[in-house]
């Protein structure tokens, strides 16, 4: 996932974990509360992890548990359609690195004296921008692709035949701030159709991919940390990217819509392949239809897989945090089936939080969980009900805030 941020030591996706988090400080939001016609991307085939109404769920187990057949593993999740972008090649990726183009007005009007338009001659992805210093002594100015892990990809986004390449431009001294570029292959030589927005309208963004001739970009509200995200969608109209889908602009924070959860967005932490925890990460998810994804990153200081995300069962109530913790309002119960991008299928309980904030609970193949039946919230804990090798259980875990501790 790419990130539009600052970052005053190294620019870095804006979900890896908080402690490598980028700092930031150019984000504006547009203000009200206008919404824009829905993306009007058609309905998705039914979930293969049905969401179960555990509102009216049986009260816990008080005979002994039956012991289960071979534990089943879950079915794979759909496949999101911002996973199935075609990512640039290592020639095309070459090709921006070392490319001599032209380019438009940087999107935001008070960084154009810093980043101009021009022509500029990139030598292993950067260019000097030729702008003052700000304040003096601080550093040169320069322009950066495909910056450290970021990505490209082709994709078909001005109406014509033929795939443009989309891919994060950044500009800065010290800090670097991104946006997205469209750049178009014109007998061999590389022109600018224009960037996609500047940071009023779009803060940060995530994945982005081509959907119906338009541009379909995760945009979040907050560059400098994890913060939910919205799909919006961008159209070429022949001389700039003009928002033609999906919300313009974002609630208040802590106002996670528990009901239209499938069509939210909130940020798992404690995310990790392996079972012990290992290489963990935050990701934002966005999600249309139950479904969600998470592309993949490497770099040398950071990596981590892509996976596809498929919403399950959902309950709801209030889980005990300790004092000092501050409340907001109800939480959520959610599975989650990842399909990691090596095939490998995982199961989750995750707890979201009406800010959006989701950490885990439970997962296939840790403490000897093979599966996840069902969960609610009681007395204040997470009630799931697991499978085992030795068959059903049902544990309990209590909010220390961070994490969750198992108490029975």
């Amino acid at each position: 996932m790419e990130a539009s941020t600052l970052d005053r030591s190294r620019t870095v996706p804006r979900w890896l974990p908080p402690a490598l988090a980028v700092s930031a400080a150019m984000a504006l939001l547009t203000g009200g509360a206008v919404a824009l016609r829905p993306l009007g991307a058609p309905p998705a085939p039914q979930s293969a992890v049905p969401a179960t109404d555990l509102s009216t769920a049986p009260p816990a187990l008080s005979e002994p548990p039956t012991p289960l057949g071979p534990p089943q593993m879950p079915p794979a999740p759909r496949t999101d359609p911002g996973n199935g972008v075609t990512f640039l090649d290592a020639a095309t990726a070459a090709r921006l690195r070392g490319m001599t183009i032209t380019l438009p007005p940087w999107p935001d009007e008070s960084l154009r004296p810093y980043c101009p338009a021009g022509r500029f001659r990139f030598v292993d992805g950067k260019a000097p921008t030729g702008g003052p210093e700000q304040p003096p002594g601080r550093g040169p100015w320069t322009y950066l692709v495909l910056f450290k892990g970021l990505r490209g990809i082709m994709a078909n986004v001005d109406g014509r035949l033929g795939d443009e390449i989309v891919f994060p431009m950044g500009c800065g001294d010290i800090e670097n701030v991104f946006r997205l570029l469209v750049v178009k292959s014109d007998g061999g030589q590389l022109r600018a159709l224009g960037y996609v927005a500047d940071s009023r309208h779009m803060p940060g963004h995530d994945r982005y991919f081509a959907q119906g001739g338009d541009l379909v970009v995760e945009v979040s509200s907050d560059p400098m940390s994890q913060s939910p995200e919205q799909r919006r969608r961008y159209r070429w109209q022949g001389s700039r990217f003009v928002q033609v889908g999906g919300p313009a602009s974002f609630p208040p924070a802590g106002d996670i819509d528990f009901a239209d959860l499938r069509n939210g967005s909130f940020v798992m932490f404690d995310l990790s392949r392996e079972p012990d925890g290992q290489g963990n990460f935050s990701a934002a998810l966005s999600f249309v239809d139950g479904v969600s994804g998470l592309w993949p990153y490497r770099s040398e200081e950071f990596t981590h897989p892509g996976a596809d995300f498929v919403l399950g069962a959902m309950s709801t109530g209030r889980l005990t945090e300790p004092d000092d913790i501050p409340r907001h309002g109800a939480d959520a119960l959610v599975t989650l089936t990842c399909r990691w991008d090596d095939g490998r299928v995982d199961r989750f309980v995750y707890r979201v939080s009406a800010t959006g904030i989701a950490n885990a609970v439970v997962r296939t193949g840790a403490d000897g969980v093979t599966g996840v039946v069902s969960h609610r919230i009681v007395d204040g804990l997470a009630e799931v009900t697991v499978t085992t090798a030795a068959g059903q259980e049902i544990r309990r875990y209590r909010s220390t805030g961070y994490v969750f501790i198992r108490e029975h």
